[in-house]
């Protein structure tokens, strides 16, 4: 959230990256590859390019939390 500059209480799960938390595409990316690194994964490309496209609906924290948790769990 400090990255971000945005207050801890607005990182709720239903914020978009984008409208709610101002992320731009670079943010977004910077967070999937931090994400990466924090909990050992590797996102498939598809979903870290689900972050990134802006033609897409806005991911949400939520989607971020469940594709990261997805990846941890697949890894057993």
């Amino acid at each position: 959230s400090l990255k971000l500059g945005v207050d801890e209480s607005e990182v709720v799960p239903e914020a978009s990256l984008d409208w709610d938390l101002g992320c731009d595409p670079l943010d977004i990316a910077e967070i999937v590859i931090d994400s990466e690194l924090e909990f050992g994964i590797d996102l498939p490309d598809e979903v870290a390019d689900r972050f990134s496209n802006q033609a897409l609906p806005s991911p949400t924290v939520s989607d971020l939390v469940q594709a990261i948790t997805k990846e941890i769990m697949a890894m057993g």
